[in-house]
């Protein structure tokens, strides 16, 4: 631990352990990805059943693609 005026500041680690870390962040933010993404799925499915459409005729994977079109198409 590198400290500055006695607050710790930097923290020095072995490059193989900084790697580790930095996947594992990655992967923990895939995982909070694709857990939000299951979450607007679901809420996607209970809308259309709210508004009286039949979703037993969509597909989880026509839903994703609904969904990920919305998504993309919103920040344009």
């Amino acid at each position: 631990i590198v400290t500055r005026d006695t607050n710790p500041e930097a923290v020095i680690i072995s490059y193989k352990d900084y790697l580790g870390y930095k996947e594992l962040l990655k992967k923990i933010s895939e995982l909070q990805q694709d857990k939000a993404f299951e979450k607007s799925q679901e809420q996607f499915k209970k809308w259309l059943k709210e508004k009286g459409l039949n979703i037993e005729n969509i597909s989880d994977k026509d839903i994703s693609w609904i969904i990920r079109t919305l998504e993309i198409n919103k920040d344009k």
